[in-house]
């Protein structure tokens, strides 16, 4: 007997036209469904196929009884079609906890078991329902439709595929009934924006954020001295008391319809250990709006003012002010669904920390966690309760996350934010920002400073050549390793090409190639590893290395001497190739852009440090590295400039400082 067999008959002879429709996306089922019940006060909920043993029933009625729990008072009744001699028993699965027990007690009243034969026992019993939960999807037919769309409308009804054997997103479904119903009606969502716009004003925002993973990392945490910063850290973290009193964080983002808002032991564990944090820390809790009813259910009215839940929607792209724009883009994990918007919606720059991904991409489970921080000993209730849930690749799963992270960044970065790891990870995009490193390198090992030369039309080769020259043999007299670099020294890949194209197009009134060679500069020096870069008409008269990590001007926002990690190069490098030209980004009256330019009108990219003087301002003469610039240099007739540097201020030879 098949499940279609158990619909009313009209809904079996239906051209394939209905069937497109019958079966729509599933971002475009609720709001019909959610309008089509709008004016019922109660709905009628049955359970299909026919339930065929105690333990079947047994984990269905204990299941309803949480998941239905924050819209007990919109459930008229839920009918259980059982085979003849099956009935309800007293006691929750083993792998649920006592909370959903008590949920058990409370909508007993609602509960219907009703002994189904016949075709037109089930056909009867569909036809009075308003929400029919498919338990056991591989009696659809086909079941492929109900498996590829999780919930979707027949006639006046609303389906949802609840199957926890074959359907990974069995948990995410059943958050969407109480959905259907009202829970996270306008109303609501209008509640917890302004619960999100008063923490939001609490703590006041900044420059800077961070956000903590679960990953094994977060070990490293322990021996750093955190600056001043909104922190987030995510899911059970919270039960980690020695991490919590040393990152004192302000936020927790949880969102995993398994693991937080479930009906499984560990999912209960993790609210307790939840409420509990919310006790001792002075802690906000950010989630999901389908998982909010459930908070605001079982949860004391007293935490209820902290805890608010944003809706996610398949917006297209990612939202970095949920002040002006509350809601979030789908994704499939915390980082990048709440806590990297959320963090970036309080502070410009965001720290990444406790992210570790995967060493080995043939693991067996998503990746390593912190022990520590995560309740170990309820991971099979977890997975007995879900079982579908975890039949996913978890390659795949990885995959999609590292590429999905690497494009929030991206475009978080084009939006003016910064984004830093600062613990170990394998995570491609955070390797590639990573400033874990402080740029320590031991004592015996020459600093290296690079420099970037191109035949430019219109300049002496022979001119520019001495010019190198002098500055090697300056900065090797101090100690560093001179590299020089050209266009050769950049590896095109096809983002790479994008971004070269990019440069190409932005407007310059200066000789060919001029300041497109200055944006490529920054590439090759990210490829080349990072540290310092600098023109080659800077000269070296005593300036020493120092630790490199965000990206630092030494000459105001002249770009002639800066430092920083290969990440923050690429950082940079980036956001000139997204650069929009604006209409005053004019010199000579012309439109014009260049890389000083860019960073002049963006100062908030980089830190203002000392060293370095330009040539005739004051303190050059005391400078640790002097650039005699074109200009400087030309308007005093200082030219050639190799022939002059010396006599203006000599500078030791690599044999006299030996």
């Amino acid at each position: 007997m098949r499940t279609r067999d158990f619909l009313p008959k009209y809904t079996r002879l239906i051209s394939l036209a209905e069937r497109l429709i019958a079966f729509p996306p599933r971002r475009g089922v609720m709001g019909p469904a959610i309008a089509a019940l709008g004016g019922k006060r109660t709905v009628k909920v049955t359970f299909l196929p026919v339930i065929p043993d105690a333990a079947v029933l047994a984990d269905l009625v204990y299941r309803a009884s949480w998941y239905l729990s924050p819209v007990f008072d919109k459930v008229k009744k839920v009918v259980f079609p059982v085979a003849p001699g099956v009935g309800a028993q007293d006691g929750s699965p083993a792998y649920m906890d006592e909370e959903v027990a008590r949920c058990r007690g409370q909508i007993r009243d609602l509960l219907e078991f009703r002994e189904s034969v016949t075709l037109d026992d089930i056909r009867s019993l569909v036809a009075d329902a308003d929400i029919v939960l498919v338990w056991d999807s591989k009696l659809w037919d086909p079941p492929a439709r109900l498996s590829s769309y999780g919930v979707f409308r027949r006639g006046r009804r609303t389906f949802f595929n609840v199957d926890r054997q074959t359907y990974s997103r069995e948990a995410s479904t059943w958050l969407d009934v109480p959905r259907l119903l009202g829970s996270s009606r306008s109303s609501v969502v209008a509640e917890c924006r302004e619960k999100f716009a008063e923490m939001a004003a609490a703590l006041g925002g900044g420059q800077r954020a961070y956000v903590f993973g679960t990953g094994p990392c977060l070990e490293e945490i322990a021996e750093m001295e955190l600056l001043q910063g909104v922190r987030v850290v995510s899911n059970s973290l919270v039960r980690n008391e020695r991490l919590m009193e040393k990152i004192r964080p302000s936020i927790v983002c949880c969102g995993d319809p398994v693991f937080h808002a479930g009906c499984s032991g560990y999912a209960a564990e993790f609210r307790r250990n939840l409420a509990d944090a919310m006790q001792r820390h002075p802690l906000y809790a950010v989630v999901p709006i389908t998982h909010y009813p459930y908070y605001r259910a079982h949860f004391p009215a007293s935490l209820m003012k902290r805890i608010f839940g944003v809706p996610i929607n398949k917006l297209g792209h990612f939202n970095f002010d949920l002040l002006s724009d509350y809601e979030v883009n789908q994704t499939g994990n915390i980082l990048t669904m709440l806590m990297l918007p959320v963090a970036s919606t309080l502070a410009r720059e965001v720290c990444i920390g406790g992210c570790d991904g995967r060493s080995d991409k043939a693991q067996a489970y998503f990746w390593s966690h912190h022990a520590p921080s995560q309740i170990v000993d309820k991971m099979d209730a977890a997975k007995e309760s879900h079982p579908g849930f975890f039949r996913i690749s978890y390659t795949d799963y990885y995959d999609q996350h590292c590429e999905t992270l690497e494009l929030l960044m991206q475009e978080g970065e084009q939006a003016g934010h910064i984004f830093r790891n600062i613990t170990t990870s394998h995570v491609p995009g955070l390797a590639r920002r990573d400033f874990s490193d402080s740029g320590s390198r031991p004592a015996d090992e020459r600093p290296v400073v690079y420099t970037f030369c191109a035949p430019i039309h219109g300049k002496i080769p022979e001119h520019e050549a001495a010019l190198v020259d002098l500055w090697r043999e300056s900065w090797t007299a101090n100690g560093w390793e001179a590299v020089v670099l050209d266009e050769s020294s950049v590896a095109v890949d096809e983002e790479v090409a994008r971004m070269l194209l990019a440069y190409r197009a932005l407007p310059s009134i200066n000789r060919k190639k001029l300041d497109y060679y200055c944006y490529v500069r920054w590439l090759a020096v990210a490829q080349a590893g990072g540290g310092f870069m600098c023109d080659y008409d800077v000269v070296n008269y005593g300036f020493r290395p120092r630790p490199v990590g965000k990206m630092a001007l030494y000459e105001r926002s002249v770009p002639c001497l800066v430092s920083g990690t290969a990440a923050e190069y690429e950082r940079v490098a980036r956001f000139f190739a997204a650069y929009s030209v604006a209409s005053d980004d004019r010199l000579q009256g012309k439109p014009h852009v260049s890389d000083m330019m860019i960073l002049t009108k963006n100062t908030w990219m980089f830190e203002q440090s000392q060293g370095c003087a330009e040539y005739g301002r004051p303190g050059w003469e005391a400078a640790g590295a002097v650039h005699f610039s074109n200009l400087s240099m030309k308007s005093r007739s200082h030219v050639p400039r190799h022939e002059h540097i010396p006599k203006l201020r000599p500078f030791p030879t690599a044999a006299a400082a030996a």
